[in-house]
């Protein structure tokens, strides 16, 4: 009867073995306030020294007096632009050559010996 058990939990152990997740483990701030950009709301409307407060993901206020919530973690933006827009997150740049090592991460998804600004390049 040991053996038995033994030898089901054995296969059982065996079996319920999982990878890791593939997936870029991360506790991303909630609220984001972008500080002392220069806004550009529409064609020719602007406004200098802004405030952009992100929330959940979207933007909840644009103004330059607005107040800055306390769990809002702030990145200073001096002297940049910001324009009203969609972000287009899915970006595919073509690589020249795959670069593989014996001590790559087992995610291939993580890449830090490949710099993306080394092989993009704009067209004008």
């Amino acid at each position: 009867m040991k053996k038995l058990i033994f030898i089901l939990l054995t296969i059982t152990f065996a079996y319920s073995q999982t990878e890791p997740v593939k997936d870029i483990h991360s506790n991303s701030p909630r609220v984001w306030a972008l500080t002392h950009a220069m806004i550009h709301t529409e064609p020719g409307d602007f406004i200098k020294d802004g405030i952009i407060i992100i929330r959940e993901g979207k933007i909840d206020k644009v103004g330059r007096y607005i107040q800055i919530p306390s769990d809002a973690y702030e990145i200073d933006l001096e002297g940049a632009n910001v324009y009203a827009g969609f972000i287009d997150g899915w970006l595919e740049i073509k690589q020249d050559e795959k670069i593989k090592s014996p001590d790559d991460h087992w995610n291939d998804k993580m890449r830090a010996e490949y710099r993306v600004k080394n092989d993009f390049k704009i067209k004008d």
